[in-house]
């Protein structure tokens, strides 16, 4: 799953290549990636996650197949441990003309005790009607199914405000992660009162301004920074205690076999502009 190799007699790609794959291009976004077993099963990514930065993880929970007592250890576990964020992508009960919606219900009970997100699946219509597919409409009049009723239900249940006129009594804090609701506090990814640990990954980007795609991974990590810890931790990734040169950079390029991750080092190394600062953080990305 995660670095790839041979399932039933074909080569895999593994999702961290295609992570890195996604960052190679400069892009920033969140990246979601989906576990085994049709995406249902992330019950690895706790000692093997992807490793960078806005990151969170998709599973696709179904009836009869996954049935609710593995829930916790397949994905609720993430967001039990604080982990990584979980999204449930699908989910649906496909037990044909039986389903009553509870099911449903239950995932999205589930999702919400574990502050897990979710998206509902899918606006097509079955014919005839019933749960073989887990469709939210009847026909294209938009009429609810049974779990398309019981989506709206719980769509219905949570508190809003009119679009464009958020609660400031619920706004989150524009700090960071580490916001109180409506207080605005800023964490260690705010712009000021930064702690020593963290001050220092600030100023370690700083020194990667020459290369956009260095400066950006190492931006976003220093919004994602929780914690000291997490701040020193980065520090060492970005701006490394035995820094490499351009030429540690070049050497190391040319001997990585032709394919994606040659391609983002070769590119990356040729972006660096013989900087030794931004060449040490590639260094670390691409050979150690």
């Amino acid at each position: 799953w995660l670095n790839g190799g041979m399932a039933n007699g074909y080569q895999v790609v593994g999702m961290q290549e295609l992570y890195d794959t996604v960052r190679g291009t400069g892009a920033n976004n969140v990246v979601i990636a989906g576990g085994l077993s049709y995406a249902f099963d992330l019950s690895g990514v706790g000692s093997t996650p992807i490793q960078g930065y806005n990151i969170m993880y998709a599973t696709h929970p179904y009836k009869p197949q996954d049935a609710t007592p593995r829930w916790e250890g397949s994905f609720g576990y993430l967001a039990t441990r604080d982990i990584a964020p979980v999204i449930a992508t699908e989910f649906g009960d496909t037990t044909a003309s039986t389903c009553t919606g509870a099911w449903d219900s239950t995932l999205i009970a589930f999702c919400d005790q574990h502050k897990i997100n979710w998206t509902a699946w899918a606006w097509y219509p079955t014919n005839p009607p019933g749960c073989s597919f887990p469709s939210l409409i009847s026909d294209w009049s938009a009429t609810p199914s049974v779990q398309g009723t019981a989506v709206k239900a719980a769509l219905a249940a949570y508190p809003s405000s009119p679009g464009g006129n958020p609660d400031a009594g619920t706004m989150v804090g524009s700090g960071g992660s580490g916001g109180d609701a409506g207080t605005g506090e800023a964490d260690a990814g705010g712009d000021s009162g930064l702690s020593p640990a963290c001050a220092a990954l600030s100023a370690c980007c700083d020194k990667l301004s020459d290369s956009a795609h260095a400066t950006a991974d190492c931006q976003a990590t220093m919004t994602a920074s929780k914690s000291d810890s997490d701040c020193t931790a980065q520090a060492d990734t970005f701006c490394p205690s035995t820094p490499h040169s351009c030429a540690d950079l070049d050497a190391c390029c040319a001997a990585i076999q032709p394919g994606i991750i040659k391609d983002g080092c070769t590119a990356d190394d040729s972006s660096a502009s013989s900087n030794d600062d931004i060449c040490s953080y590639f260094y670390v990305r691409y050979c150690e």
